[in-house]
């Protein structure tokens, strides 16, 4: 929560601290005692150092954040995997890996990236055709991926695009 608010107030060196601070924490506590939230907490710190290395304009260091975040959660998912929201953090991790790499002008590595946060979207919006932020999940890997398809200014068109900030 202390991260959040730092993060919030564009204090980022303060959420960095406090993130790099929770995942020490998540991985001691894991060697003690797991349970799922301590396990899904370094997922979410690498989640947010990613956003973080954005602000920052750091691609390369957002691209390792974001990786290390979606190998914990296919990890979690692999233990859990009929939990949907395991499925979404997935699907997330790749919204956040397309953009990067949209970023860096990886458009292909974009593409593929768009195209795995779709399937999953697409699998959890059809399990819970209800829920608004599957349906909005699939929508904005839909928008990413034709503005990626385009040809005309797409990396300007992603830069501004709101919503990338799922988590």
């Amino acid at each position: 929560a202390l991260g959040d608010i730092a993060f919030d107030t564009e204090d980022y060196g303060s959420a960095e601290t406090i993130y790099n601070r929770a995942n020490q924490l998540a991985i001691a506590l894991q060697r003690s005692s797991p349970d799922y939230e301590s396990d899904r907490t370094p997922y979410v710190t690498h989640d947010r150092l990613g956003l973080i290395a954005v602000k920052r304009g750091d691609f390369a260091s957002a691209s390792e954040h974001f990786e290390a975040s979606a190998r914990l959660a296919r990890t979690l998912s692999q233990r859990d995997p009929r939990n949907a929201r395991l499925q979404r953090d997935i699907q997330i991790t790749h919204l956040q890996l397309a953009r990067v790499q949209a970023l860096q002008g990886q458009r292909q590595q974009a593409l593929e990236s768009l195209q795995q946060a779709m399937q999953l979207a697409s699998a959890l919006s059809e399990l819970d055709p209800a829920n608004l932020d599957f349906q909005a999940d699939r929508a904005r890997a839909q928008i990413a991926t034709a503005l990626l398809n385009s040809q005309a200014d797409w990396t300007e068109r992603l830069i501004s695009l709101e919503g990338w900030q799922l988590v």
